[in-house]
C-alpha cells in the first residue's frame, strides 16, 4: 500500500518532494557567492599618497669577524677590542642602529666570540646576527 494519489489511469502518483533539484539550485548558489565575495572585498579603490624613501635610512649591517688567529675585523678593517668597544659605542649612540653580523672562523676558540658578543651586548646593540654556513645535505 503506498502512500500517493491515484490518478486517473489507477496508478499512484508520486506526492514526495524531489530534492535533487533544489540541492542543484543551493550548490550553483554556493558557488557564485564563494567565487564573488574575495572579488568585492579586493575591489576596494583607494588612493594611496606617494613617499620618498631616503637612500641613507636603509643602512647595511656592520660585519664584525673573528679570524682564526683571533684578530677581529670591523668591515674588513683589522681593530683591536678597545676600538671596537669605541666603534660599537658609536654606531649605538645613533638613532637608527645598524644590526651586527659577527662571523667568528670554525677554529676560533669559543672565548674570543665570547668576549665579542658580550661587547655588542655591553653597547646596546639589540640586532645581532651570527653568520654560519648553510648545511649541505
Amino acid at each position: 500500500m503506498s502512500h500517493g494519489i491515484i490518478d486517473e489511469n489507477g496508478g499512484d502518483l508520486n506526492s514526495e518532494i524531489n530534492m535533487i533539484p533544489l540541492i542543484d539550485v543551493m550548490l550553483v548558489l554556493l558557488i557564485v557567492f564563494i567565487v564573488t565575495i574575495p572579488v568585492i572585498r579586493h575591489s576596494i579603490s583607494v588612493s594611496l599618497p606617494k613617499a620618498t624613501m631616503d637612500a641613507d635610512k636603509t643602512e647595511e649591517p656592520v660585519k664584525i669577524v673573528v679570524a682564526s688567529d683571533g684578530t677581529y675585523f670591523w668591515n674588513n678593517d683589522v681593530v683591536d677590542l678597545q676600538e671596537l668597544e669605541a666603534r660599537l659605542e658609536d654606531i649605538s649612540s645613533k638613532s637608527d642602529i645598524p644590526g651586527v653580523q659577527v662571523l667568528g672562523d670554525r677554529s676560533v676558540s669559543y672565548e674570543k666570540v665570547v668576549q665579542l658578543l658580550a661587547l655588542v651586548s655591553r653597547s646596546g646593540i639589540q640586532s645581532v646576527g651570527l653568520v654560519t654556513e648553510p648545511e649541505v645535505k
